[in-house]
């Protein structure tokens, strides 16, 4: 009788586990784990930001890189000298500025991509304030929300674009790997006003329009749509205007009746793209007397030597060292030849171009940065590949499944944890060696011999 009394408790135990079980899946099928991870992103992305107060620091948020991209915003409304002339007599206001001299000449260095998309955010601080230069902390805070709007815009259109394959739990693992397992995390919280984050909104945007399961590819709007999209694309960062090899080759098969049954919203499309550009083709006119101006002077590629193999493994700023996760792409090349047929060729030639274009920059390493920056721009595209092994991982039996889920979950908390390593500038910015990167991440970082390992690069 006793027996069977324990027995009758196991077996109502087992039933409430079960029911319990049965109503968390309910609960789970209810919830959507894709938003669901957009949301732990933007907690703790915004939670890095109430602590850091960037904002709040003379060399926070405008920096670097940063200075060229924002200039032409308080050199037109605030200084009203595009020009740059007060460079003359003010040096500690041209410091505030990047700018090549040509002559006599003054020409900021980027293109004015980033400036256009934030000016909505910029015109609330400047109608705000009377005393200003555009350098104060509500011009960064101002920037700061810029991007992180793009940011969130970016995941929100990927999300759009993963579901369209993928299920709810697949699109939301590959989203949390993608914004806290890849060095799009630390631009994120820190670098923010670089390109980077802007320029993978934008292309998540476009390959959303443009590869998503129902895309149109006709009507007087989407032709429009398209022709924004990559003439902002192409004005933050010309050389990503690669990105449209991958429409082409995704609907090469129907490429000329698309040509045929809608020259005229592509003619539209062109001059769309056209006007995007206008406010810099004036810019440059203006200044050089030139429609068309190479503000980098005598940096430029070198297609003949690119870096290939440091690019992607050297221990200075190696994609694949710093974001370990991103070895998903290359097993996803090969799954998504039976998964998204359509998705093979534009995949692999963009990538193969895309690769080849970047680490044929003279500065291959891009200067002070965590990884090669570069690569995020694309990191929409990737995640595709990356959605098809974890789609895959998670249908192998679960003693497979299981440990590997917990490689991807190690590769987040790398990556964290260089993030970290690298704000604390124990990973160098431009320096790192393979002695080095094993040193910082085995030994005690404040250990003096660790600058005895570092190579720093000739500029």
């Amino acid at each position: 009788m006793q027996m069977k009394k324990e027995e009758l408790k196991i077996v109502e135990q087992n039933l409430w586990f079960g029911s319990q079980m049965k109503n968390l899946v309910q609960v789970l099928q209810k919830v959507s784990l894709s938003w669901l991870a957009i949301l732990v992103i933007g907690f703790f992305v915004i939670d890095r930001h109430l602590q850091y107060e960037l904002w709040d620091k003379a060399d926070g948020v405008i920096v670097s890189d940063a200075k060229a991209y924002y200039g032409y915003l308080p050199a037109f409304f605030i200084e009203d000298d595009i020009s740059l002339s007060f460079a003359e007599t003010n040096s500690e206001k041209a410091a505030n500025y990047w700018y090549n001299q040509f002559g006599e000449t003054r020409v900021i260095k980027m293109t004015s991509g980033l400036s256009i998309l934030s000016l909505p955010f910029f015109l609330v601080p400047y109608l705000m304030n009377e005393h200003q230069t555009g350098f104060e902390p509500p011009f960064k805070l101002a920037l700061i929300v810029s991007a992180l709007f793009y940011l969130f815009l970016g995941f929100i259109f990927l999300r759009k674009l993963l579901v369209g394959y993928f299920s709810e739990l697949v699109t939301g693992i590959t989203l949390i790997l993608i914004g806290m397992g890849t060095n799009i995390w630390y631009y994120s919280i820190e670098e923010v006003f670089m390109s980077h984050i802007f320029s993978f909104s934008l292309i998540s945007l476009f390959l959303c329009h443009t590869i998503a399961d129902k895309s149109k590819y006709k009507g007087v709007l989407w032709w429009i749509v398209f022709g924004i999209l990559i003439g902002l694309i192409a004005l933050i960062r010309p050389t990503n205007s690669l990105i449209l090899i991958v429409p082409i080759l995704y609907k090469q098969n129907e490429l000329l009746s698309i040509i045929r049954e809608n020259y005229g919203s592509i003619a539209l499309s062109i001059l769309c793209a056209i006007i995007v550009w206008m406010p810099q083709l004036i810019y440059w006119k203006m200044i050089t007397g030139n429609l068309f101006f190479f503000s980098y002077g005598e940096e430029g590629f070198d297609f003949l030597s690119p870096a290939l193999a440091e690019g992607l493994f050297g221990f200075r700023k190696g994609f694949f060292i710093y974001t370990p996760l991103m070895f998903l792409i290359l097993p996803g090349i090969w799954f998504v030849k039976k998964r998204i047929p359509k998705l093979f060729l534009p995949s692999l030639v963009f990538m193969v171009l895309n690769i080849y274009v970047i680490f044929s920059w003279w500065c291959w390493w891009y200067g002070g940065s965590f990884g090669a920056r570069p690569m995020i721009d694309s990191f929409a595209l990737n995640a595709l590949l990356i959605a098809i092994c974890v789609e895959a991982i998670l249908n192998w039996k679960y003693w497979i499944s299981i440990p590997l889920m917990a490689v991807l979950l190690g590769g987040i908390q790398l990556n964290r944890y260089q993030t970290q390593q690298y704000r604390w500038k124990i990973i160098h910015w431009d320096a790192m060696t393979k002695e080095a990167y094993f040193f910082t991440l085995l030994e005690s970082p404040e250990a003096p011999e660790v600058e005895r390992t570092l190579e720093h690069p000739e500029y």
